[in-house]
């Protein structure tokens, strides 16, 4: 089962590739390639197949989880091996099957509408960039850039990192530090130039 919030985060950025257009929707697969028309129905098809696919792939993993979960714990107790070394490589596993199931069920509809003439091409790199830079918040680049002494002061617990290895700490905290300042000037400069 998927938790509701992130449920609704991925049916919400699924529903972000289709744009209203009159009386029916302009599909763009990851909001970016080329605008497809489609009708109404067509629309809430997609959406109502993407989520409930979506709930379906949910519980199916957690229900594989149990099963899994339980049939070990019975092999372990009788065969009297330890099955907990292999617990990580079947949560990656599941996890890796879900995303590809995820993956699938988000270009479903790039799939059925493959064979229809485009209306209009795809946004351009600067577009693009532009559209990914404005879904950032100044508030979640603060908060990095907050936490990067957070976390410099956390590893310097467990590490002396003003000395030997221990400053490549540091160094990755700079690095952070400096990444996340960049994007906040770039979205900055492109909210500037675009008024």
């Amino acid at each position: 089962m998927i938790h509701t919030g992130s449920f609704a985060k991925l049916k919400a950025a699924f529903v972000a590739q289709f744009e209203p257009d009159g009386q029916g929707f302009l599909y763009r697969r990851n909001r970016t390639g080329p605008a497809v028309r489609l009708n109404a129905e067509e629309h809430a098809d997609f959406v109502s197949g993407f989520a409930r696919s979506l709930r379906l792939a949910g519980w199916a993993v957690f229900g594989t989880t149990v099963f899994v979960g339980l049939t070990a714990g019975v092999w372990s107790a009788w065969a009297g091996t330890d099955v907990r070394p292999w617990a990580p490589l079947g949560v990656g596993v599941l996890l890796l099957a879900f995303a590809l199931i995820v993956l699938w069920l988000w270009n479903a509809p790039a799939r059925q509408l493959a064979y229809r003439v485009p209306t209009a091409p795809g946004l351009s790199r600067d577009e693009r960039r532009r559209q990914a830079l404005a879904r950032i918040n100044y508030g979640v680049l603060a908060m990095g850039l907050l936490a990067v002494p957070f976390m410099l002061w956390n590893a310097s617990r467990a590490w002396d990192i003003l000395h030997g290895w221990g400053r490549l700490w540091i160094v990755a905290g700079v690095a952070l530090f400096v990444l996340i300042a960049v994007q906040a000037f770039r979205k900055w400069w492109y909210e500037r130039a675009g008024r």
